[in-house]
Formats: C-alpha cells, structure tokens, sequence
C-alpha cells in the first residue's frame, strides 16, 4: 500500500512540473532596435545624468529607453497560471479580461500602491494589434535597451518645464535652441528631471536637434 501511495505521489509530482514547464512565459518587446538606432532619424525615451555633465564638449551621453510592447493575440491567449512579464516582473496570470481599449490581467493595476498585483495593457495609439502596460499616473512601462553617445547638431532645440517659486509645476515649458557648445552647460541648470519617463531626444542624420522634457506627477 506505501509502495502504491509513494508511486501516486510522484506521478502528481511529476504532473505539476510539465504542467509548470507547459505555462506560456510572454514578455515584452521594445518599439527601440538597438542594431538600427542612429542610422535612421527618430524620437525615443532617454535617460541623461546631468550630475555628471561636462560643460564642454560636443557630444551626449545617454541611457536609451524602449517602450514595453505586447501583441493583443500573445495576451488574449494566456491561460490561468501562465507568466506574463510586466515592468520588469514576472505576474503569474490568473484571469485576463478584454474590452475595447486593451485588456485588465489579475484585475488591471489599480494604482501605485498595488503594482504588481494586476497590468492593465492597452492598445497603443492608432494600433489594434500592439499593446503597452500603464502604470500609475498614465506613465508606460519601459526598458533600458543601452547606452550611447552621438554629437550633437549646430543648433539643438532644449524644451524643459518650468516650477513656479513654491515648487510647482507652473504649467507652462522654456523653450531654447542652443548652439551645440552651450547645450550642455544649459542642461545642468535647469534643474529638471532627465528621467527616461518624461524625457525624449531626436536624433537626425546621426545627431542630436532636440531634447524635450515634459512634467510628470512622480518624476
């Protein structure tokens, strides 16, 4: 009788572990390919450490970001106990709800406090196939793809926001374009945030034209 007990119990055994080894794992692509960045003109999310600018030179260095994408037939077809990969997590799926704007895993997220207990994707703007994670406040979820660094133009445009005196956002940006050997100083005197979630850079014909930064809540 031990004998039959001890051969059920490792045939269950064994049948949770191809049933593990069987869930689908999806994660994200990126809309950046690092193999082609620089060589086409084009507009992404970046991260710039202007701590440890220099204030000569004629040249960037920046942490490019890409946007988390998913297909909606990747996501409709995941099945309870599947792994999805969200801002950097892995989420062990338990339901998965569509509607008209995307689809709501574990319930969708709710808000900062409870990230990582459910995602919310929805369709990305004027797509019905690919997808991007929202995470609070509206911000997307993103991922480092590299490091580069390119020259910048003759004259580089730098649009930044703008704190009224007790520390608001005062709604409105300063918008100067700047000769290529004063960006950098500029940029260190802002006193903005370069994160990646509100900070995008231009690239055209292998050079930098355009910083801007947007105001963002949590940044």
């Amino acid at each position: 009788m031990k004998k039959v007990i001890a051969i059920l119990a490792a045939l269950a055994l064994l049948a949770g572990c191809v049933a593990l080894a069987d869930a689908a794992q999806v994660g994200p692509a990126s809309d950046v390919n690092m193999e082609t960045y620089g060589t086409e003109d084009c507009t992404v999310h970046v991260a710039i450490d202007a701590s440890a600018i220099e204030a000569d030179g004629d040249e960037l260095t920046y942490l490019v970001y890409g946007m988390d994408t998913y297909t909606a037939e990747a996501i409709r077809g995941l099945q309870a106990g599947d792994g999805l990969y969200i801002n950097g997590e892995q989420m062990t799926v338990e339901t998965v709800e569509e509607s008209e704007n995307g689809f709501d895993v574990n319930g969708g997220f709710i808000g900062e406090e409870t990230e990582g207990e459910g995602a919310t994707l929805v369709y990305v703007e004027g797509s019905t196939e690919v997808l991007c994670s929202t995470l609070y406040d509206g911000m997307l979820a993103y991922t480092l793809q590299g490091e580069v660094t390119y020259p910048f133009a003759d004259e580089v445009t730098v649009t930044t926001y703008k704190w009224e005196e007790d520390g608001d956002f005062a709604g409105n940006y300063d918008v100067q374009t700047l000769p290529a050997a004063e960006v950098k100083a500029y940029l260190g005197t802002t006193g903005v945030s370069y994160d990646y979630s509100n900070t995008t850079l231009t690239l055209k014909d292998g050079k930098v034209t355009e910083i801007k930064v947007e105001w963002a809540p949590n940044v």
